[in-house]
């Protein structure tokens, strides 16, 4: 049977990797298209949907986010409403490689091995002993992916010896010792580290993947996404209202680009692992696009909660809630009951900063849980009260005393519902721009190449059947929970009249800065050369 690797390179965009092809300065994502079948995945959540827990979601899925249910970064998966493409395919009895994918737990159980998001709030592996990978990737991704400070050189070395055993290779290991040299002559390229993750753990999947060749495999990694949403400005000045230092231009005009070499360099090696019965998949899920706040004359400033204990005693639920950093200014707060939980959501809407004009968190709760966001606004000064209104008084603390603002730093990229995809492997054509396809797309094609049946109540379509690819039509050869029968025929002629209604159909969302309530797509990009 034909396995599936599915290589999640998050929000990236072909604006930008189609540019640096032609420069070849991607050698492998430009050997890959002429291998392979490549595309343009669109988002159906928009708004405040358009966000990688929710894109990756509906791609695992099939559905979007109404029906999958899922609005934040490791919400608890009870709350989860549609299975995912490992959930089913370890139903169906394939064996399982899940590698960092966003909101993956709880573990299935399945042969293979499988490691959760490096927001996991529970460091859980299968097997067991993999844990210290996943122990490594949870203490730097709460740091936002560019490690401790702290961390020396012995410190990485004695990971390193624990981790070798697990697959770390000595060309890592030395690339990890030269990074921390050149920050002792440089401290300017410390950015280099958040590129460190995904290199040490590709180590890890590639042992893993040789050892247990999985039916269905994945990994994820977010460098380039992060990457992009610091530095789009430095890259490229003009497509932006607040122009960066000629210093910070000098420092991080390539940081995208490299980037996006590490996920090049990446591909080249999944390539590798790519056998005569197995299909790869490379999907971005959306892309990213020049983010310009209307409102913020200063720019968005990179900010994130000093310490996730001290508010909840602010909050006056220290000894009843837990908290978790997610991404940046992102936190959640989980509770044992949704009561406990609507107290606290209403005093978070009501807390402000300075004056009550001012609200200090944008508040999502759902079900026994909180997921909040720290707003931004031009003229706030460390001595700026942040003040919670408590119905005995109110709790006020400065506001450099609770968040934490990184210098210099602006946010500069934001999401963009068009993305990348490209399919290569076994009877994939060549060099065939498949075109526009939805996320909802992916399970069906995913399932049918591995010869699981998808569920019956799916949307989606095999893009790859319905783009002439015979030897990936529907084939239910396994299924937990067998649909009702349908002839084969109409399947493929309803995958094909769906697949064609979308392509005719009119871009009702080309206009991103409408959806997301920002800049819109720019027309050009320009890249330095």
């Amino acid at each position: 049977m034909t396995k599936v690797i599915l290589f999640e390179i998050n929000e990236i965009t072909w604006d930008l990797v189609d540019p640096w092809i032609a420069q070849g300065k991607l050698p492998n994502f430009k050997a890959l298209k002429e291998a392979g079948s490549f595309g343009r995945s669109h988002s159906p959540d928009l708004g405040d949907g358009l966000d990688p827990w929710v894109t990756w979601t509906t791609f695992y899925t099939g559905k979007p986010q109404k029906e999958h249910n899922v609005f934040f970064l490791e919400q608890p998966q009870d709350e989860i409403k549609s299975k995912r493409v490992w959930e089913i395919a370890a139903q169906a009895g394939k064996s399982l490689g899940v590698f960092g994918s966003l909101n993956s737990q709880p573990i299935p159980s399945a042969r293979g091995f499988f490691i959760p998001g490096t927001f996991s709030v529970k460091p859980d592996t299968h097997p067991k002993s993999l844990l210290p990978i996943q122990e490594l990737n949870v203490k730097y991704t709460r740091n936002y992916g560019q490690g401790k400070k702290d961390d020396t050189l012995f410190s990485y070395a004695k990971q390193a010896l624990q981790l070798k055993m697990l697959g770390l290779s000595s060309k890592t290991i030395f690339r990890i010792t030269r990074q921390l040299a050149e920050e002792k002559l440089d401290s300017g390229l410390y950015w280099k580290r958040a590129c460190l993750q995904p290199l040490i753990n590709f180590d890890f999947f590639t042992k893993l993947y040789r050892e247990h060749r999985p039916d269905f495999a994945t990994f994820h990694t977010n460098h380039v996404a992060h990457f992009m949403h610091r530095h789009w400005r430095e890259m490229n000045p003009a497509a932006f209202d607040l122009k960066p230092t000629e210093e910070a231009r000098r420092q991080f005009q390539d940081v995208i680009l490299y980037g996006h070499q590490i996920a090049d360099e990446l591909l080249g090696r999944m390539r590798e692992l790519v056998d005569d019965d197995t299909v790869l998949i490379v999907a971005s899920s959306m892309g990213q696009q020049p983010f310009n706040p209307p409102r913020l004359k200063e720019g968005k400033k990179l900010v994130h909660v000093k310490s996730l204990p001290a508010l909840l005693s602010l909050l006056g639920v220290g000894e009843t809630a837990t908290a978790e950093h997610m991404m940046a200014d992102q936190f959640n707060v989980y509770f044992k009951d949704e009561e406990a939980r609507g107290v606290t959501a209403d005093l978070m809407k009501r807390a402000y900063l300075g004056t009550p004009d001012r609200k200090l968190f944008t508040v999502i709760p759902v079900g026994k849980s909180i997921t909040s966001t720290i707003s931004r606004y031009d003229g706030v000064k460390e001595s700026t009260p942040c003040v919670f209104p408590h119905a005995s008084g109110d709790r006020v603390i400065e506001y450099g005393d609770l968040i934490r603002t990184t210098d210099g730093e602006l946010k500069s990229g934001c999401h963009h519902e068009k993305g990348v995809f490209m399919f290569f492997g076994k009877d994939i054509p060549a060099n065939r721009d498949i075109g526009d396809v939805s996320n909802i797309d992916f399970l069906p094609t995913m399932l049918d190449v591995l010869g699981v049946a998808a569920p019956a109540d799916l949307k989606g379509v095999n893009v790859l059947a319905a783009a002439g690819v015979n030897a990936y039509r529907r084939k239910p050869m396994f299924t937990a929970e067998l649909p009702a029968y349908r002839p084969l025929d109409a399947l493929i002629s309803e995958d094909v009249r769906r697949f064609d209604e979308r392509r005719r159909a009119p871009d009702s969302t080309s206009d991103a800065g409408g959806a997301l309530g920002e800049s819109p797509q720019p027309t050009s990009v320009d890249l330095p050369s």
